[in-house]
């Protein structure tokens, strides 16, 4: 046990392998050579710590230790740290990059069929491949990095028509010309009534879901039994009755 007055003995430097680094870094042909050689005379001779010198070779911290054990053992891989040697990659993933988007590939086209999107069923089906129970992040995690976002989905109503009344609409003038003609209506005038009806009653309220981009899905409204129906009808004001 080290005494907690006393300082830790300083890096010994090896001017062999600076020598050699700096040889290396004179002979550079690319800049991942450039910076192994780089990264074990400056902390020696310029006395920067790793900090200091994955800032100045533009690298992370870690990455300086590495680039310089390669440098130290060419060719090798250290065995101290198999996996990691190397660093960055998909260390802590569940799924394989090709085993992503086939699990995906059957939610991606319910979501094109326009069905409802919850995560509580894409969790348990994600259980039952890898046979362990995962956290809720790791279910955000999938559907964002396959660009699926939480929206609002799109409502109609069970018995609606939509192309329907937007024809009715465009035709509506031809079709008054067409009946209200002078030998039908000899020199009466013409008062256009429109009659519509409401329903009221409860309705559900929507939930959001997820989806990938761009597609949003569409749900049915909140359909009733009980409810009241109220009718009325109006006419454009200052028109005389008939």
């Amino acid at each position: 046990m080290c005494d907690a007055g006393r300082l830790a003995s300083p890096r010994r430097l090896d001017t062999d392998l600076v020598a050699k680094a700096q040889r290396v870094a004179a002979q550079a042909h690319d800049l991942p050579e450039l910076r192994m050689a780089q990264a074990v005379p400056l902390p020696g001779l310029a006395k920067l710590t790793l900090e200091q010198t994955a800032a100045v070779l533009g690298v992370g911290r870690a990455t300086v230790a590495r680039l310089q054990t390669r440098f130290r053992h060419p060719g090798e891989r250290p065995p101290a740290c198999p996996r990691s040697a190397l660093g960055g990659g998909r260390r802590r993933a569940l799924l394989s990059r090709a085993q992503e988007p086939a699990f995906m590939a059957d939610w991606q086209a319910a979501a094109e069929r326009g069905e409802w999107g919850v995560l509580p069923p894409l969790r348990a089906a994600l259980d039952r491949q890898l046979g362990r129970r995962v956290k809720p992040s790791v279910v955000y995690g999938l559907v964002q990095r396959h660009r699926w976002r939480k929206v609002a989905p799109d409502t109609r109503q069970p018995q609606a028509d939509p192309p329907g009344p937007r024809e009715w609409k465009k035709t509506l003038p031809e079709n008054l010309a067409a009946v209200l003609t002078a030998a039908a209506v000899p020199d009466r005038p013409i008062r256009l009534r429109f009659q519509a009806e409401a329903r009221f009653g409860r309705m559900a309220r929507r939930c959001r879901c997820w989806a990938p981009a761009p597609l949003r899905p569409t749900v049915r409204k909140g359909y009733e039994r009980e409810f009241p129906d109220v009718y009325g009808a109006g006419a454009r004001r200052g028109t005389p009755p008939r």
